[in-house]
């Protein structure tokens, strides 16, 4: 079977377990932030990747995966294949539900897949999270979310926000928001044998960059507690 050329083109090891981000600067700020010494793994097709020692002594990669599911999957498989084992995604996502407490980083309880990729993976329904991984995520009282996962967001021209009936409380009880790559990266994660949750923030898209910073942290180190790091001592000045 003739196959396409990998996306990632890694020059150094990768570690077992990996926190996966859209964003390619947002990767380095992650590794800049939980790592000592990064080293870049990746820099192919601007996907750039991160490993380096976490504060619990053990290797850690952060790795970008572009937008999207196809892009995210791609990426996980190539990860799984060179080793990877563990995985938390940190995204980014849409409040649905008005009880989403927009300040707070949630924790993803399950995620359906209404997009192309997931269903191409046999994720319409509900894909849930490795369970270990979950009870560390939320051992500190994160709040969770159901997430459903399209190829097209409102903003982008897809459908409008779904509406929730009075009263409604989704599954099991969790808020509903919407993003591009949580079931995705669930569904493909159960095929790859990588146990995998996912966290995620709900930046304002008009707040400054220092607003989106300080969540994008906090989503960060909430992702890498989940793989048993724990925040990073404040450096001296």
């Amino acid at each position: 079977m003739t196959r396409l050329p990998p996306l990632l083109r890694l020059v150094n090891p990768v570690a077992e377990r990996a926190l996966v981000v859209g964003d390619p600067g947002r990767a380095l700020e992650l590794a800049q932030a939980l790592l000592e010494r990064p080293l870049m793994s990746n820099h192919q097709r601007g996907l750039w990747g991160y490993t380096g020692t976490a504060s619990d002594g053990r290797s850690l990669t952060i790795q970008s995966t572009g937008t999207g599911g196809p892009s995210a999957v791609a990426v996980l498989g190539e990860l799984a294949a060179a080793g990877v084992r563990t995985v938390v995604r940190v995204g980014s996502a849409v409040a649905v539900d008005p009880r989403i407490d927009r300040a707070a980083v949630h924790v993803v309880a399950r995620a359906e897949g209404a997009d192309g990729t997931s269903r191409a993976l046999g994720a319409e329904r509900s894909v849930l999270p490795d369970r270990l991984l979950l009870e560390r995520l939320t051992a500190s009282g994160a709040p969770v979310v159901r997430m459903r996962s399209v190829d097209l967001l409102p903003q982008d021209g897809g459908p409008a926000l779904p509406a929730l009936p009075d009263g409604d409380a989704g599954e099991a009880g969790e808020p509903l928001a919407l993003d591009r790559q949580s079931a995705a990266i669930l569904a493909a994660a159960r095929r790859l044998g990588v146990a995998a949750a996912a966290v995620v923030a709900f930046p304002d898209p008009d707040e400054d960059e220092a607003a989106r910073t300080a969540w994008w942290r906090a989503a960060g180190l909430l992702a890498a507690r989940g793989l048993g790091v724990a925040a990073p001592a404040p450096s001296a000045d």
